[in-house]
């Protein structure tokens, strides 16, 4: 049964060896936050919303997804570049954090960005590297379509940027820095482009990535009514209304979780056991780094 069955993901996280290279290699210990470092927290605040993420090179294709996270996206060639309008301007929805198209694919300063102009609304009016224990205070509007009215913190870095089309939806300030726009949303052909200029708390990234999700009727996997972030929703579907749920515990101590399933599911066994288990709110005992899977019909 699970041979037959396949991973359906809408959400990517873009893996770039050559930025991870460029950032974390040839440039190590000049940026205070590492490329790796910003990968997994994207991942991790997707993973947090309990929806399937593929991690994706930039070769693979774009079209199956309907939102790209793109972290510390350093280096990138010409080709990615169109690729990603390409995505965006069909509807795609992409999450860019601080130092994203800095370099070409010889590691050389990007100097041709006209392209990423129209792309992300915006240009990087001022930059700098934040000191160590340095918090950039991060307001976003009343007005925001992302956690309006909010206000939290950025470190490490800090860019802010110059207005082209893009829609400021939080401001930054810090030192001589007065409210300047740190996280812009624009508009590109039918899709999408989230700038994030500081580095941000992993609480955030997951409320905003949330948010997103549900702006654009993307499902999770399951919907928690207790919610561990210690146990981890995987699920693969055999057809559109029939799926596996594996259900992980990555601690060492006993879950008691209760959890409500998407819609369709009319019938539901545990594999491991062959037993039916009620469709309402599902109330499951695991002990540590146990697991169940559940087929869902």
């Amino acid at each position: 049964m699970i041979d037959k069955s396949y991973v359906e993901s809408n959400i990517a996280v873009l893996l770039s060896y050559e930025s991870l290279w460029a950032a974390d290699i040839i440039e190590k210990g000049y940026y205070s936050h590492t490329y790796m470092g910003e990968l997994v927290k994207a991942y991790k605040a997707l993973w947090l919303n309990r929806v399937n993420i593929d991690v994706i090179p930039p070769e693979a294709p774009f079209d199956r997804y309907k939102i790209i996270v793109a972290p510390f996206l350093y280096l990138v060639n010409r080709d990615l570049i169109d690729k990603l309008r390409d995505f965006v301007y069909r509807g795609g929805t992409l999450v860019l954090t601080p130092r994203s198209f800095i370099k070409d694919e010889y590691n050389r300063v990007n100097i041709d960005l006209d392209k990423v102009y129209e792309l992300t609304g915006v240009k990087i009016e001022e930059y700098t590297r934040l000191p160590q224990n340095a918090k950039v205070v991060v307001k976003f509007r009343g007005d925001s379509p992302l956690l309006s009215g909010e206000e939290t913190y950025g470190e490490a870095w800090l860019e802010v940027y110059e207005i082209i089309t893009a829609q400021p939806i939080a401001y930054a300030t810090w030192r001589w820095i007065k409210l300047k726009p740190v996280i812009t949303m624009n508009s590109y052909g039918k899709g999408k482009v989230i700038m994030i200029g500081t580095v941000i708390p992993l609480d955030i990234l997951t409320k905003m990535l949330k948010e997103l999700i549900q702006s654009i009727n993307l499902k999770p996997v399951i919907y928690e009514i207790i919610h561990d972030s210690n146990v981890e929703y995987y699920a693969r579907s055999i057809d559109p209304k029939k799926k596996i749920l594996f259900i992980i515990n990555h601690e060492g101590a006993p879950k008691q979780l209760k959890i409500k399933l998407p819609e369709y599911a009319t019938h539901i066994i545990e594999l491991l056991t062959n037993k039916e288990v009620k469709l309402i709110e599902i109330e499951l005992t695991l002990d540590p780094h146990d697991v169940k899977i559940l087929l869902i019909e």
